[in-house]
């Protein structure tokens, strides 16, 4: 008599299929390595990214004192002064704005501790902007010619300084080499434009 029949229906072949299981040691040396190389390229993209960024306010700070030094001129009727000292320090670059009642002596400085820019003058501080040199950003003013105080624009009510040529503010990063130019110009216009082509959506100087 023949033995009971064997169902080969149930028989389970070997799964080919994996175990689903985690990252082994060497797919996570690898995650790493292409991570450290996505952040060493991303990095310094990141911090010339920012840099630019810092070149681009400090131009429009700039920009914004003189036209507050022409809106304070013919709100106050005082004259105003403006002031780019170099720090005979060299650790930051500045510019202050301040009025100057009739017949004060103008001693201001704007490398000065903040308290201590004009002294014990009666001068009114408006506006004083340091930047520090270690920022990685800094501005110089050059002119074709100064007037009687080198690093200085007089305005007064709708009348700019005539004696200042061609008066500009040159912001420069450090690490990029990324410039902005703010120039000043006897009518009393403001133009921001790049010298070396290095700030997109920026004109040329």
């Amino acid at each position: 008599m023949l033995g009971p029949l064997m169902n080969t229906s149930r028989l389970r072949r070997p799964s080919t299929r994996r175990s689903g299981r985690g990252l082994g040691l060497v797919e996570l040396m690898v995650a790493v390595a292409v991570t450290g190389v996505l952040m060493a390229v991303a990095v310094p993209w990141l911090g010339d990214m920012l840099e630019r960024r810092r070149v681009s306010a400090v131009a429009d700070e700039l920009g914004s004192m003189f036209k507050l030094a022409a809106s304070q001129a013919n709100v106050v009727g005082d004259r105003v002064t403006l002031h780019f000292e170099i720090d005979p320090n060299d650790s930051m670059s500045c510019a202050l704005l301040i009025s100057q009642p009739v017949g004060a002596l103008d001693n201001c400085k704007c490398y000065r501790p903040a308290a201590q820019v004009c002294g014990a003058s009666p001068n009114l501080v408006l506006r004083l902007f340091q930047l520090p040199k270690s920022d990685n950003v800094l501005f110089e003013a050059s002119a074709d010619a100064w007037g009687g105080m080198a690093y200085r624009l007089g305005v007064a009510r709708n009348s700019p300084d005539f004696k200042v040529t061609n008066l500009a503010l040159t912001v420069t990063g450090k690490k990029t080499g990324a410039k902005l130019q703010v120039q000043y110009n006897t009518a009393g216009r403001i133009r921001t434009c790049t010298p070396n082509s290095s700030m997109s959506g920026y004109p040329a100087c």
